[in-house]
């Protein structure tokens, strides 16, 4: 080490790139900026501040002091400051800030930040005083702010000078004193409005880390989050609040998680980096769109991580991780890796399993109605597919929904319940309908369960139906609407359905569609593995696991449309158009699917589907279907048939084909 090279028997363990500018990076590594707007009980900022100190402790053998200590060119002596104590004290006091709502959550990562400076100290003698964290970790809520005056340069300045004193006071009267002065600011800043602002008491960073001469403001060189999975119903009386902020990606139906990536971006300095794990429903859900629309014109997205159904932290919902940059995207692709079922931690580490697996996607060709990840060759093909096909948006269809009941217990009932009501009272036939639940369906044909549905829809005279109404009375403290002025915690939870205008023995939604379910359709579930498309001309209803496609006015191509949705390309392109979810599972929602493209074709060419389509419907109506291999051979063999006759609607290649089949 002492010549200043690489020996036999010594070698630099670390790049020549990183010896040569190790003051520099240290230096950055002292002065980075690091928040977690949902600070929880601190994790991620306690895992950040060990990775700095570890670096720098990396790097303390090649910084030289101004005796040329440290260079190991000239003597491997190191500075005596430069301890991991100094480091985590520095790197508190310097470089972490978190925010949250939960005092509690406040107060825990405040402890642990404490513990996380003293643990592993052994000379206690070297111990300072616990720092003061109430301006590093403040409770508050992330996503608001406040009117405030950023142009009283004064105030700020002299905020910026108390807070160092107060971070480091040890004595109770002065502690205070600094404290009143701090709180009297920021009050005159916000014109008295306490609630929390990045800009007011984190001022210091976005003045820090601003660049005057080409008019950027400052921010944070990182934020790192997992915010709070919170349905949209659970956010009602936030949620004007947040339109009134501003937010570009705001959308009624959003869940609260998604607000925290635009606050994140709008927190981070120019070319600042943000990574959140979060619900991975973004990607696909209708309240995503302006937020792959925001990424994909606003930020430079490095890398998504799309864990599908593995649980990370014990999640109940399936996760990813975003990394993103605060900076315009040109020419830049995104590293994407789908966490399969074949990855396994005995087996893969996570950085191992993603530079293995991972996709380099150009964010140019992301579509922000879905996200759709695949490589370049898989690419092309959907494109030629899309091409030729018309979204369904265009054809002379309705989609529609299956029916919410707000309790199956009650209006689901099976053939036996089914029988007795109406040998009671004939007249309940009337409103009992057959019933199709998503599990049911399958390529073609369907399990039907003996199961119908009490279809008492609103506006319903249930006085008609006497058999029918006695019967669900006994279900009534549970289909009872929830009252407007129901107070939880005054009055206890409650017992029945939702809030909504409806009696109590009525469907809990309106269903103004419900002569739909009467004519010929389509049915298909709403989530599936194996994509299956039935027609159906004996009016059966469905419930909420499934949507229903009907023609608004001539029904002859519905065969020629469940043919092609059917078939080997219609299911290869869902499954590169459809988000992934657990096992394999996508989920074909409304919004996505409208506009799922299929090629219109005349009426005589739809004739040869349609063939088909009688040929397998002749089998496969049969009771003994699903226990005949000879009957489900032959209903494949016209499968195949009909699989030819679509690659030769897109004139497909060989190449193309195997891709479709997935021997490529």
């Amino acid at each position: 080490m002492r010549e200043g090279r690489e020996t036999r028997d010594y070698s630099y363990r670390l790049p020549e790139s990183i010896r040569k500018n190790a003051k520099r990076i240290d230096e950055a590594l002292a002065s980075i900026k690091i928040c977690d707007p949902t600070v929880g009980s601190g994790a991620f900022p306690v895992g950040m501040m060990h990775e700095i100190v570890k670096a720098r402790e990396v790097l303390t053998p090649h910084i030289a002091d101004e005796h040329g200590r440290g260079d190991s060119r000239i003597a491997p002596t190191t500075d005596p400051e430069r301890t991991p104590y100094n480091f985590k004290r520095h790197c508190i006091q310097e470089s972490i800030y978190g925010v949250d709502i939960d005092p509690s959550a406040v107060d825990i990562a405040k402890l642990r930040l404490w513990l996380s400076l003293v643990v592993d100290e052994e000379d206690y003698k070297r111990i300072k005083p616990l720092p003061n964290l109430e301006y590093k970790i403040v409770c508050g809520n992330s996503l608001l702010g406040v009117e405030k005056d950023l142009l009283n340069h004064k105030l700020f300045q002299e905020l910026e000078t108390l807070k160092p004193q107060f971070f480091e006071e040890t004595n109770p009267t002065r502690k205070k004193a600094l404290k009143d002065k701090i709180d009297s600011l920021i009050k005159q800043i916000t014109n008295n409005d306490e609630h929390f602002d990045f800009e007011v008491y984190f001022s210091e960073v976005f003045h820090e880390k601003a660049c005057p001469e080409r008019s950027r403001r400052g921010g944070f060189d990182v934020v790192i989050a997992n915010p709070p999975y919170v349905r949209q119903e659970q956010i009602k009386r936030l949620k004007p609040l947040l339109q009134k902020h501003g937010y570009q990606i705001y959308d009624s139906i959003s869940d609260l998680y998604t607000y925290f990536f635009e606050k994140g971006y709008n927190i981070l300095k120019a070319f600042g980096t943000s990574t959140f794990i979060t619900s991975n429903k973004w990607m696909r859900a209708r309240y995503g769109e302006k937020l792959r629309k925001f990424f994909k014109e606003k930020t430079k997205v490095n890398q998504i991580i799309d864990f599908n159904g593995y649980k990370v932290f014990e999640a109940t919902v399936d996760t990813n991780i975003t990394i993103f940059q605060k900076q315009v995207s040109t020419n830049h692709s995104i590293n994407f890796c789908l966490i399969k079922d074949d990855y396994s931690l005995k087996e893969w580490s996570i950085a191992g399993y993603i530079k293995n697996h991972a996709l380099q996607i150009p964010q140019r060709t992301l579509d922000y109605k879905h996200f759709t990840f695949a490589d370049n060759t898989v690419f092309k093909l959907k494109e030629k597919i899309e091409r030729r096909g018309v979204p369904l948006a265009n054809w002379d269809v309705n989609i529609n929904r299956g029916i919410v009941t707000g309790l199956n217990e009650a209006f689901v009932i099976n053939t036996l319940t089914k029988e007795r009501i109406c040998t009671e009272d004939p007249k309940s036939a009337e409103i009992i309908k057959p019933l199709l639940r998503g599990r049911d369906i399958h390529k073609y044909s369907y399990k039907w369960a003996g199961l119908w549905l009490i279809f008492s829809r609103r506006g319903i005279n249930i006085d008609k139906y006497p058999r029918i109404k006695a019967y669900l009375h006994q279900y009534k403290d549970k289909l009872e609407p929830k009252p407007p002025d129901w107070n939880e915690s005054r009055d206890g939870e409650w017992k029945g359905r939702k809030p909504g205008p409806y009696k109590w023995y009525e469907i809990q939604d309106n269903i103004a569609y419900y002569t739909e379910f009467e004519k010929e359709k389509i049915v298909y579930p709403n989530m599936t593995k194996y994509l299956p498309f039935i027609y159906d001309d004996q009016k059966y209803f469905t419930n909420q696991k499934c949507y229903i496609l009907t023609a608004k006015s001539d029904n002859s191509f519905l065969k020629y449309l469940v043919a092609f949705l059917n078939s080997s390309v219609s299911s290869w392109l869902i499954r590169t158009t459809f988000p992934e979810l657990q096992g394999g599972t996508r989920e074909l929602n409304e919004n996505i699917f409208i506009n799922f493209p299929v090629p219109q074709i005349d009426g005589s060419n739809q004739q040869q589907f349609i063939a088909l389509v009688d040929r397998i419907l002749s089998i496969s109506k049969d009771d003994d279907y699903f226990r005949s291999p000879e009957k489900q051979a032959k209903v494949k063999e016209y499968e195949r048939q009909i699989d030819q006759m679509v690659y030769e609607l897109y004139k497909l290649t060989d190449d193309e084909i195997a891709i479709v089949e997935g021997k490529e």
